[in-house]
Formats: C-alpha cells, structure tokens, sequence
C-alpha cells in the first residue's frame, strides 16, 4: 500500500477509534460530533498531519476561500486538491497554531459546525508572523466526513503579508 495512502487510512481508523464520526444519532450526538472533528482538525493541522486532515475529508470534499486575494486559487475540488492546499500551507508557513479558545458552534441538526479562532503562523524562509482571524463553516457528509469546508479570513492581513499595497489588493 502506498505510504500517503496507508497514513491515510491509519488517520481514517484514528477517528473512528475516538468516535468521530455522525452516523445515524440523534441531532445532540451529532453536534457533539460535529464539535469534536472541528477540535480535531484544529489540532491536525497545528501538528501538520496531513494524513488526519485528509482523513477527515470526504472524497468529493470541497474547500472555498470566498475572500482570497485576486488571482489566487480559491476552491479546491477532491481529496487529492485538498491535499495540495494543505500540503503547500505546511510549506509557506514554518509554524502555525491556533491561539486562545475557539469557539466551536455546531450545526442544531449536527451535520455541520462553525469554528471562530485566531491563527499565529511564521512564514518560511522570512521567520515574519502571521496572525489573521478565521472563521471556517464545515459541511459533513452522513458519514461524518469534511464535505464542504469554506474559510474566511481578513484578505488585507494576507495582503500585508506577502506586500500588496491596498489599492493592488482589490
């Protein structure tokens, strides 16, 4: 088995050891599953575990950044383009984590969850932070899985960071 592929399931049966994952519960279970993948995620991504992340993902899973800069790519359709995204994230920044206590909000029908956080990365090469706002609204699928997952954030921080003017950033 292909080592991506082999991490991939040993993240998959990770989740499934700590019951992640919605199937067929009531709402309140659901939520409370909801929360938990959300928390999860937070942490995966901290830790750059790239196999957890993708393992939480459905196949058909769809990332949007609604308020990425111009020319930026802004929607990544699959596992294998959410693995690209989050494979070039762990290479632009060197560190990042989420700090504070995020506020997790679960879907009332559990099949989804808002998660409101700050981020404190450090960009590669230059050792400059990154400290931007999020709010990610995560979609999940019967099985419990990442199906669509939106981020946004503060364009003009991203902006600041990588040295657009205002005025080139619109």
């Amino acid at each position: 088995m292909h080592i991506a592929r082999r991490n991939t399931v040993i993240a998959a049966a990770g989740l499934a050891a700590a019951g992640i994952g919605l199937g067929a519960g009531p709402a309140a279970a659901r939520a409370g599953d909801a929360a938990t993948l959300a928390a999860h995620l937070l942490d995966a991504f901290t830790r750059r575990d790239l196999p957890a992340l993708v393992a939480a993902m459905a196949p058909a899973v769809v990332v949007e950044q609604p308020y990425q800069l111009p020319g930026q790519p802004d929607r990544f359709e699959g596992r294998a383009a959410v693995e690209a995204f989050f494979a070039r994230l762990f290479e632009q920044f060197s560190a990042a984590r989420f700090v504070g206590t995020p506020r997790i909000s679960p879907f009332a029908d559990g099949r989804g969850v808002v998660v409101e956080t700050s981020g404190d990365f450090v960009l590669a090469g230059s050792g400059r932070p990154y400290r931007n706002r999020y709010v990610f609204v995560l979609e999940l699928d019967a099985a419990g899985r990442v199906a669509a997952f939106r981020e946004y954030f503060n364009p003009l921080a991203v902006a600041e960071i990588v040295g657009l003017r205002l005025a080139e950033a619109r």
